[in-house]
């Protein structure tokens, strides 16, 4: 029995990720069959995604290219040449009973990925095609096909992560990585599965199968890591195998004791060619990279934003571009709070800023309070009202009347009259006085209400009151 400390200290957990990125290409890896989500299953298949005896893979070339870029972002060296390998493996989602990957040598190895000042060291990168997609019923399974065949890349990492919490945010920066560099999309994020590896006093590796999302990923380390915990301090010893997550449960199972690599019986894919590039191809790919979120970052503190707003800034590459776009009209300050404030608001109904367009009406919202006709607390409810509008795809008349100032439901007229008439004595002429009786009238209306209206109601009705 290991002798366990009174604390088990979190820094005894080792975790490593194994992460699928489907990417965002027009056609799928080995055919021309649209990668577009389709309602009606098995409709975007052809003999090469299905497996069909006597069908030929043909390389879909943009998602060789996305390949690169993400290898060059994450810093890794990119292999020239490279080859595809089938992976053999009897399984009901693999019609062929193989898997085109990438084995013996990945299209790029030996990267990282920084959180923070921790660098996190990205093992390979490598080209794969996605299986079916398996629908469980009563006692039964349908296949669906439409999935087969979808260009991934798969990220391994080195067991560098220390907890779950770091796990997540891993995840996140990946995505957000990928989504920088335009060949992932972000709205998709439940498709970006991971295979968990996490060992304890290393101890044996067990390894949790397609957890989906960040959040989940976090809770199955976290589950697991008290598994092996419980399991060593009752003398036992924690077994490798490869576990599964249940989401409803919060808990893993386990699915079977885990193969090794040799056991899958990896063999070159005649099929396709090696994978070959010259220094100035590599090159002239590196040169059109995308700007990355760290890079964004950086050029914002140097704008004079402080670390925490630059880093929600660049959280979502739609909201950075936002924001740069605007700074070049109104005082980047500004523009920085009101863009933490719509992601605010897209976060809460848990949608991502380049799922709708609101450019427009959000330069619209900056020029009424940069020239003072609404003020913050109207600003904030028109961007709610606007989000809200705009995933219930409303007509634009209706977003359009949010501007107006009348689709309130009180009488601006009548509250401020009123709270003149209470304050008939006081000076308008001195400012404190005036930004009082301002005051009084936001705390009737609960801060809505165009200030310059407001004012200008505020004198006409002192002359009513003589």
């Amino acid at each position: 029995m290991i002798d366990l400390p009174k604390k088990l200290a979190e820094s005894q957990l080792k975790i490593g990720l194994e992460t699928h990125l489907p990417l965002k290409t027009k056609s799928k890896l080995f055919c021309s069959c649209s990668t577009k989500k389709s309602g009606r299953p098995n409709t975007q298949v052809c003999e090469v995604c299905l497996g069909l005896p006597g069908s030929k893979p043909t390389l879909n070339n943009a998602a060789v290219k996305a390949a690169i870029k993400l290898g060059l972002a994450l810093g890794c060296k990119i292999n020239s040449p490279s080859f595809f390998s089938r992976k053999t493996y009897f399984y009901p989602d693999m019609s062929k009973n193989f898997q085109i990957t990438q084995y013996e040598i990945p299209i790029a190895e030996n990267g990282f990925l920084m959180l923070g000042d921790k660098k996190i060291r990205i093992k390979r990168v490598h080209i794969e095609e996605d299986p079916a997609k398996i629908v469980h019923k009563d006692n039964y399974s349908l296949i669906d096909y439409n999935r087969s065949g979808r260009p991934l890349l798969e990220i391994v990492t080195e067991p560098d992560l220390n907890s779950p919490k770091e796990a997540r945010a891993y995840l996140q920066k990946l995505s957000l990585i990928a989504e920088y560099l335009q060949i992932f999309d972000p709205a998709d994020e439940a498709s970006m599965k991971s295979d968990v590896n996490v060992s304890i006093f290393g101890g044996s590796r067990v390894e949790i199968k397609n957890i989906s999302g960040f959040k989940d990923a976090e809770k199955a380390i976290n589950f697991e890591q008290i598994r092996q915990k419980n399991v060593l301090l009752t003398g036992k010893k924690v077994v490798q195998e490869t576990r599964m997550y249940s989401p409803v449960a919060g808990s893993t199972t386990t699915a079977r004791i885990k193969e090794t690599e040799s056991g899958y019986g990896y063999i070159f894919e005649p099929d396709l060619p090696y994978l070959e590039f010259s220094l100035q191809e590599i090159e002239r790919v590196r040169n059109s990279l995308e700007e990355l979120p760290d890079q964004k970052k950086q050029k914002f503190v140097k704008l004079g934003l402080n670390k925490a707003t630059a880093e929600s800034l660049v959280s979502e590459k739609a909201l950075s571009e936002l924001f740069e776009e605007l700074s070049k009209k109104f005082d980047k300050n500004l523009v920085a709070t009101y863009c933490l404030i719509l992601l605010k608001t897209t976060n809460y109904n848990g949608i991502k800023v380049e799922q709708i367009n609101i450019n427009p009406e959000f330069a619209k919202i900056l020029e009424q309070v940069n020239t003072n006709k609404i003020n913050k607390h109207e600003a904030e409810e028109i961007i709610r009202k606007i989000v809200e509008l705009k995933i219930k795809n409303k007509a634009p008349a209706k977003i359009n009347c949010l501007f107006d100032g009348e689709s309130w439901d009180f009488d601006l007229n009548e509250i401020v009259e009123k709270v003149r008439a209470q304050n008939k004595e006081k000076d308008l002429s001195d400012p404190k006085i005036l930004n009082f009786l301002i005051g009084q009238v936001l705390r009737e209306t609960k801060g809505k209400g165009n200030i310059q209206k407001i004012i200008k109601i505020l004198k006409r009705a002192k002359g009513k009151n003589k």
